[in-house]
């Protein structure tokens, strides 16, 4: 049997309250939009999966809660008006599960691709302090999961020929954002992380990384990384957000 080409897969990182929930969330709908040249039946299809490291780690911390034994607690709640809207992570290995379980979701996001005709986005979002070490660990737990039926000799293939949004904002930004998003109605986007964790884990952003390392240490293309700021009206940053998509991933995506 011959090997199959992988879905195009963007990854959307940037720290809490940067704004890349909003950024993935505008590509998945802007990516739907370039493929109804398909059938009006099957309008039903997804064509851009999106996958949140944050939803994996809420699930987590669902069982964390759960759990009997108080003294194995991987997380703590994060309260806001006597009210649990989201979490705090106090193991950090937990990350690195979460990692995993987002690898495994990737590929069989790439096994139910299979199945279809149409062209396929897979976007990834997740925030870290150190976008080195997180890509290292993502491209070993890729191995574990790909077989022989893609068009892939690693993990490290995979991140090589995929895209890259980095999303930043200053640190005072982000919080404020947090802040005010979850004095809305509880969804999927208004979680809510502390102050704390905001200064002591994500104080450093990763754009270094993200502009220099990974397209040496993964050979990918420079035009698959942009970086966009994200501190002023939210119509000028989506209009960053569409330009990247067109010149990078609609332009340069081979059609299935």
């Amino acid at each position: 049997m011959s090997k199959v080409t992988v879905p195009a897969m963007l990854f959307a990182l940037g720290r809490p309250g940067c704004g890349k929930s909003t950024a993935a969330k505008y590509v998945q709908w802007q990516w739907t939009q370039a493929q109804k040249e398909y059938e009006e039946g099957n309008k039903t299809e997804e064509d851009a999966y999106r996958i949140k490291d944050y939803t994996i780690l809420y699930e987590m911390f669902q069982q964390d809660r759960a759990g009997k034994d108080e003294t194995r607690r991987r997380f703590r709640d994060a309260i806001v008006d006597g009210e649990v809207r989201g979490f705090d992570v106090v193991d950090v290995t937990v990350l690195d599960e979460a990692l995993k379980k987002t690898a495994q979701a990737v590929v069989a996001c790439m096994d139910d691709a299979l199945l279809s005709s149409r062209k396929k986005l897979i976007i990834v979002e997740f925030a870290r302090n150190d976008y080195k070490d997180a890509f290292e660990k993502l491209s070993v737990y890729f191995d574990v999961y790909l077989d022989n039926r893609f068009e892939l000799r690693s993990g490290r293939d995979l991140l090589g020929q995929s895209f890259f949004l980095f999303v930043e904002a200053p640190l005072p930004v982000c919080s404020q954002r947090i802040h005010e998003r979850v004095k809305l109605p509880v969804r999927e986007d208004n979680h809510f992380v502390s102050d704390d964790i905001l200064r002591s884990y994500y104080e450093v952003d990763g754009r270094e990384y993200i502009q220099n390392g990974l397209g040496r240490d993964y050979e990918v293309d420079p035009a698959h990384i942009r970086v966009i700021d994200n501190n002023g009206p939210q119509e000028e940053f989506l209009k960053q957000v569409e330009t990247f998509l067109h010149e990078a991933l609609l332009d340069k995506v081979p059609a299935c």
